[in-house]
């Protein structure tokens, strides 16, 4: 490269011994380079760093520095040997800096490499929640950006500074060696009293071959770097920007960020950042020098305060904006469209305002109380929330006490009030989730609506409600958003993660599910190859929070595997015909105050009940016609496995109430087959 350089007409030439951060390589060639204030005007001088930078210094007799400055301004521009300047590059982003004083720092338009008319940076910039934001990326170059100047910031590749600024700012900060050097470079300016512009005239070819800046391919080693590297630079800014207050607050929570970072990796189901996160943070912790030293930099550039910084962030609409351009531009190039809901001009709305007004009418009475017990429903242990009830006389812990503890937590002071808001909510809830998944089925507006409704006032919600059966009311909340989590992991590792997470949910509330969750599985795994990765990861979290009670089921009774959790009060199971129409025992279950309230406790209720939910089943069934075919063939899967294990569990008796022998809930198996229909 030194050679090159020689043969290009280079007249010094700076090396290093080894690979030199970009922002180290910047200051070793600049340090070597003579300043040009007594040479005369239109003389020029260039250096470089072991293939990492080029400064150029150029006269700009017609720009005065804002403080005293010398006569001639001498300019560093820095390139690498991953980009390459259009002929006119430099001419063009000298008559950016020229036109004001005030200027001192410039970057060109990165375009793409092999596709130079695609835009890859035109400037970048800072949400409010501190994230570095490029702006006007990969777009096509239409000119419809040339008009643009003022900016936050700017990328180190192609960047136009003022050597006297620099030398005042004292370079980039060596603790951003890969990420945000040239934006905190940038930020230092503004906070100075400077103004930083782009030049979208000046065109440069970008590879992003990681000599300056990070590395780009699709490689999954290079992308998981790239994520850590990302990842460090963000949390080190975010404190070094902070408050001092604040900031040594920050510092001190690193460790505890690190573990949250890592779990929601885990939950997003992308465990190749899991390493980076942790890793990112506890770098961060462990070199407190570098941000003390950050701050000191920051400190010494403060004339302007961060008012002057404020005005140009990103405010959260445009984030919002682009990053659903951005995820429809995703989809498209992958064939695929979304899916608008209009929760309000569909009726959503007024679907789920109905489903409260029945909730308050239902339950007002237990609106007051902070505890409930009765039927089947016992007080939560007040160490429920912090996971006390999870083991009992070394017996492996069942499934259901890990959601028993997450429910207890949202009202850690009294568990048992997070069950009676548990209960209060469950209609609207359980509404909600059914005119959402209603809407995967039909575009009918009315459609969606009885569907939500229809799910919500099922007689198994309603008996469960009335007998205090909260695992079952807890799986006929979570069972719409698993159906529809299950119905879209194929597309990314967020609906999977979801999938996982709530199918872990609905089979501890209803372990007689598993063998129809296992048929559904495995169906969904040899249905297609697209996306089989994405669908093993739903088996994980199940597995996962089941594996201590597999493993003391071995030599044991398989069939203990299905037993209800929580307590199982004696009931009768009802016929086929009972199951066909909802009902999961003898009786009215939950709607015999709703029928004596409108003067129809004498007809044959459970005909009538089943006659006005026979829209529903009509529905169910237009979806196979008009909704998305790998939706509808998995909700008639699901429905029919559903009647199928209700079916079962009427006749498994494994468990007993004195001398009385019960029946496994028949209620769980008919969930899944009202919530798929």
């Amino acid at each position: 490269m030194a050679r090159q350089l020689a043969d290009g007409g280079a007249e010094r030439i700076v090396t290093a011994p080894g690979a030199l951060p970009f922002g180290e390589a910047v200051k070793r060639a600049a340090a070597a380079m003579p300043a040009l204030a007594s040479q005369q005007a239109g003389g020029s001088a260039s250096g470089t760093a072991d293939d990492a930078a080029v400064g150029s210094s150029v006269p700009a007799a017609v720009d005065t520095a804002v403080d005293a400055a010398p006569a001639v301004q001498e300019w560093l521009w820095l390139l690498t040997e991953d980009s390459a300047p259009e002929p006119d590059a430099l001419e063009r982003i000298l008559e950016t800096v020229q036109r004001a004083p005030s200027v001192v720092l410039a970057g060109p338009k990165l375009v793409d490499w092999d596709r130079p008319e695609r835009i890859i940076e035109l400037g970048q910039s800072l949400t409010t929640r501190g994230d570095r934001w490029l702006l006007r990326r990969q777009e096509l170059d239409q000119q419809q950006y040339d008009h643009l100047q003022d900016v936050l910031g700017v990328g180190p590749v192609g960047l136009l500074v003022r050597r006297d600024i620099w030398e005042r700012l004292n370079g980039f900060d060596p603790a951003l060696p890969v990420f945000d050097d040239g934006l905190d470079l940038s930020v230092r300016a503004r906070l100075a009293g400077y103004r930083v512009v782009v030049a979208p005239a000046s065109r440069i070819r970008f590879a992003r071959s990681g000599v300056a800046g990070p590395r780009i391919d699709r490689s999954r080693a290079v992308m998981r770097t790239a994520h850590r590297q990302g990842r460090t630079a963000h949390l080190h800014r975010r404190i070094a920007y902070a408050p001092a207050f604040f900031a040594f607050f920050m510092w001190l929570g690193l460790p505890l960020v690190a573990v949250a970072r890592v779990l929601w990796a885990l939950i997003r189901e992308q465990p190749g950042q899991m390493l980076g996160e942790f890793a990112a943070a506890l770098r961060v912790f462990f070199t407190p020098g570098s941000i003390v030293s950050s701050r000191r930099r920051i400190a010494a550039a403060d004339t302007a305060g961060w008012s002057a910084v404020r005005p140009l962030r990103v405010d959260p609409k445009t984030v919002r904006t682009t990053r659903m351009i951005d995820r429809e531009a995703l989809l498209a190039a992958q064939g695929r469209q979304t899916r608008e809901l209009h929760f309000v001009s569909t009726g959503g709305l007024a679907t789920l305002v109905a489903a409260i007004v029945v909730a308050v009418a239902l339950t007002w009475w237990a609106i007051p109380r902070t505890g409930l017990s009765g039927g089947a429903l016992a007080p939560l242990s007040p160490s429920a929330s912090c996971g006390g009830t999870l083991t009992q006389s070394g017996v492996p812990a069942d499934p259901f006490a890990w959601v028993l503890a997450l429910l207890g937590t949202l009202t850690f002071w009294n568990p048992s009030h997070a069950v009676v808001l548990l209960l209060i909510v469950a209609i609207p809830l359980a509404t909600l989730g059914g005119w959402i998944w209603g809407a995967q089925l039909t575009e009918s507006k009315a459609g969606r609506a009885l569907i939500g409704l229809g799910w919500a006032l099922s007689p198994v919600l309603l008996g469960s409600l009335g007998a205090g059966r909260l695992p079952t009311v807890i799986l006929a909340v979570v069972l719409p958003w698993l159906l529809l989590a299950a119905s879209r992991c194929r597309e990314s590792w967020s609906w999977a993660g979801s999938a996982s997470l709530l199918a872990a949910v609905a089979l501890a509330c209803a372990p007689v599910l598993i063998p129809a969750a296992a048929v559904v599985f495995v169906v969904g795994l040899v249905s297609s190859l697209r996306g089989i990765t994405r669908v093993l990861t739903t088996a994980i979290a199940p597995l996962a929070l089941f594996a201590p009670k597999l493993v003391a089921l071995i030599g044991g009774r398989a069939l203990d595997l299905v037993i209800d959790p929580g307590l199982t009060p004696v009931f009768r199971p009802g016929t086929v015909w009972h199951s066909m129409l909802g009902f999961p025992e003898f009786g009215l279950a939950g709607w015999a105050p709703i029928l004596d309230a409108i003067g129809l406790g004498d007809a044959p209720a459970t005909l009538l009940v089943g006659v006005l939910l026979l829209p529903i089943v009509l529905l169910a069934a237009l979806g196979l016609f008009t909704g998305r075919v790998f939706v509808t063939v998995t909700s008639a899967l699901i429905g029919g496995l559903g009647l199928l294990t209700a079916l079962a569990s009427a006749q498994l008796r494994l468990v007993g109430e004195g001398p009385e022998a019960v029946a496994v809930w028949t209620g769980s198996g008919l969930s899944s087959t009202g919530s798929a229909c």
